[in-house]
């Protein structure tokens, strides 16, 4: 066997047997199962509901429906997440001009001196010469394995998580300013009630002036009702301070200064009673759209085709490239004829020893995937649970918010009945005052009440990812 013809069928016993290990090494991989909703909780509801993009609206309030205006049009968070998609978008554009051809122009010209020690002829060659040289270039990266199809693809889910992380973050924004103003309502409603509080206990130390100016009474029931007046200012001061914290708190969160805060009127926010939740099944197809999970099925997605991408790179690359210009010692000579040149071909690119950086990118790509899998599966239960919870905190708030709107409208039933007694004038002003303050109490409850029903529905809304509407029917269930 002829030396030439030896090195020629080793090389080709090289090339096959790296196919071959190539072949083996792309095989697929097992990969642990992406859980389903539906599978993952039985007792779910499959029917689907009716979803709210503007579930806020459901309070009735304008002046809320323009602060969250406010709040999306001038959140820097948002603007954080919107350059964000921009840079996905980017990135995608990128990936897809990889399976594009690519056509350039490149030159060079310069001035060179020739070294005398070197390869120069005298009167044959001038030591001092200039060079020039200019061409068109053109490469195609043969995609035979799909490796940048599937890198075009990952691009677009990486897109798409991107959009989603925006979508989230409007949501928690939204969410947060609802909480807010739902905060500043019961504060103002706290602030006015203690601010009579107040009043009937400056009313009250007078009368009990009097009667010790009478004799009627001692001089400790007046002091004892002179601490009464001065911790009543004292609740009234700070509810005052709780109204203005949560007036800053809103105009921050609207993307305002802390002065804006003046702008900001009596709320009219009324509670979604439409809006609540009486059964305990939880609507699955609520659950899917939650933008979080929504943001990890698309790195899902896209880590497992950047996965499958790293595995061709064991595979040979096949690219072709072309050049075509002049290119002469002498730039007199430069465009002639004779200075044409061009260059044709395919590039083949085969791996066989590399230090192991195919093996390590492959094993993070599949580290990656199976991490972003098994956080899914994680925020996935937590998802379940928390919207469990919501479902529960809402169906409680909710008979809570019954039981102390009927004990307010009996204790205002009372004091109405006492106001009548003291007109005609069988009880005192004293006392009808003392039962005004019990009236207060009752009111304070259900104010808390309703903030605490309020803030069930918001939990509820950012654990299913944005608003929804029970069945009207199933409602009287929970008032029963």
């Amino acid at each position: 066997m002829k030396p030439q013809n030896s090195h020629y069928y080793l090389l080709m016993t090289l090339v096959v047997l790296n196919l071959s290990a190539c072949t083996s090494l792309i095989k697929s991989d097992p990969k642990p199962p992406i859980p389903d909703i539906a599978k993952v909780e039985s007792r779910l509801e499959t029917n689907a509901h009716p979803i709210e993009s503007k579930w806020w609206e459901s309070f009735e309030d304008p002046q809320l429906n323009k602060l969250i205006e406010l709040g999306v049009g001038n959140s820097p968070t948002l603007k954080v997440a919107n350059e964000r998609v921009q840079a996905s978008q980017a990135l995608l554009n990128s990936s897809r001009s990889v399976l594009l051809p690519q056509v350039g122009l490149t030159g060079q010209v310069n001035r060179q001196q020739l070294s005398e020690n070197y390869i120069f002829i005298p009167g044959v060659m001038d030591r001092i010469s200039n060079y020039g040289f200019v061409a068109g270039t053109f490469s195609w990266s043969l995609d035979l394995w799909g490796k940048n199809e599937k890198l075009f693809e990952a691009s677009k889910y990486r897109l798409k998580g991107a959009l989603l992380e925006s979508e989230f973050s409007r949501l928690n924004l939204q969410i947060a300013i609802v909480a807010a103003y739902a905060e500043f309502d019961i504060a103002l409603k706290t602030r006015d009630l203690m601010q009579r509080v107040n009043t009937i206990h400056q009313e009250l130390l007078a009368i009990y002036k009097i009667r010790q100016k009478n004799g009627l009474i001692d001089q400790l029931a007046v002091e004892q009702e002179a601490i009464e007046v001065e911790r009543s200012s004292a609740q009234l001061a700070m509810a005052q301070s709780v109204v203005d914290m949560y007036a800053t708190q809103l105009a921050i969160l609207t993307g305002n200064s802390p002065s804006w805060a003046s702008n900001i009127t009596t709320p009219k926010i009324q509670f979604p009673e439409k809006s609540l939740v009486p059964n305990q099944q939880i609507p699955s197809d609520l659950i899917a759209r939650r933008p979080d999970l929504q943001v990890l099925l698309s790195q899902i997605d896209a880590s497992g085709l950047e996965y499958s991408a790293a595995k061709l790179d064991y595979l040979p690359s096949f690219d072709l490239q072309a050049n075509v210009g002049y290119q002469s010692f002498g730039l007199d000579r430069f465009l002639s004829s004779s200075s044409q040149f061009f260059s044709i071909g395919p590039v083949f690119n085969l791996p066989i020893f590399n230090g192991g950086r195919i093996d390590a990118n492959v094993a993070a790509k599949k580290a990656t995937n199976d991490e972003v899998i098994a956080r899914y599966h994680e925020a996935l239960l937590q998802a379940l649970k928390q919207s469990a919870d919501g479902i529960t905190k809402v169906k409680f708030a909710t008979q809570q918010l019954y039981s102390q709107s009927r004990a307010t409208e009996k204790s205002q039933f009372i004091y109405d009945q006492l106001v009548s007694r003291q007109k005609s004038g069988l009880i005192s002003n004293e006392k009808l005052l003392q039962n005004e303050l019990l009236l207060i109490a009752q009111k304070q409850l259900l104010e808390q009440t309703n903030l605490n029903a309020e803030s069930s529905y918001l939990f509820l809304i950012q654990a299913l990812g944005g608003g929804f509407t029970s069945p009207i029917q199933e409602l009287t269930s929970i008032t029963k």
